[in-house]
């Protein structure tokens, strides 16, 4: 069963089953938040949470609510949103459910892009992230392309490339010291320690941005999990196409990694069936 709705300027059709899911998925991620804020070494009741929203509250309620668990969850969700809209965009496109940037080697890239910066710069963590993603993308894009991008090259050329990279990551910490070497480990398995609101405002202001790409593509993208041939006769460019879903799937990869680390499997749990 699904709704209809109809717009002057939209008209989309959403199922129920599909809503209702989202809408008690969401639910529980809100719950989740707020025992997040709620929960750890220094409880907050609701009405001390209340109070330091209010801009009342303790010197340390306040330190540790603004400046510690909202700008992290904020960031976790952000990272989530961009990991989970970038794997469902590459299954959708690719019609499988391995093609998602942590298998087909773009968060490996990010993470050698990483790594490099640190050796060469001693930081600049985040932007290293997002050019080596962006950089190991446009190899495999390249290496794949054969009169187009048939998504099986794409993915086997990306599983080849995320090997390749996982053993470069693992050569470059080999050259770092100790302490930086164990810091950079940490980095590499994903984590949102010591996030603060550069990093919440980077991933939420990384995903306005890409929002309007991402609405623009939802109806193509929608038609490429169609066979090839039926895909092409409703008169889409496939090549074209692809190649935009991709730079798209891109720039959400390393949104999410620059903020959150290449957390594994959080792009490829966005399975859509």
């Amino acid at each position: 069963m699904t709704w209809t709705l109809r717009l002057s300027f939209l008209s989309l059709q959403i199922s129920r089953r599909a809503a209702f899911t989202g809408a008690a998925l969401l639910a529980l991620l809100l719950a989740a938040a707020g025992l997040a804020l709620h929960m750890g070494s220094y409880p907050l009741s609701a009405a001390q949470l209340l109070g330091v929203l209010r801009g009342q509250g303790t010197a340390i309620q306040q330190m540790i609510l603004l400046d510690h668990r909202l700008p992290r969850i904020l960031t976790a969700l952000g990272a989530g949103a961009a990991f989970g809209l970038s794997g469902a965009m590459f299954q959708t496109m690719m019609r499988n459910p391995l093609a998602s940037p942590d298998v087909i080697g773009f968060n490996a890239g990010a993470s050698c892009g990483a790594l490099a910066a640190m050796i060469l710069t001693g930081g600049m963590v985040l932007p290293g992230a997002i050019a080596g993603a962006l950089l190991s993308a446009a190899a495999v894009t390249l290496l794949a392309w054969k009169d187009g991008l048939p998504p099986y090259r794409l993915i086997l050329t990306g599983i080849g490339a995320s090997l390749a990279l996982t053993a470069a990551a693992d050569l470059l910490i080999s050259r770092m010291d100790a302490q930086t070497a164990a810091d950079m480990a940490k980095w590499l398995i994903g984590t949102l320690n010591a996030r603060d609101w550069s990093n919440a405002g980077l991933v939420w202001g990384g995903l306005a941005l890409l929002a309007p790409a991402v609405l623009w593509l939802h109806f193509p993208l929608a038609r490429l999990g169609m066979a090839d041939d039926i895909a092409t006769g409703l008169g889409l460019a496939l090549s074209p196409l692809r190649l935009a879903v991709t730079a798209a799937g891109i720039l959400l990869a390393a949104l999410a990694v620059s903020t959150a680390g290449p957390l594994p499997f959080a792009a490829f749990a966005a399975e859509t069936g």
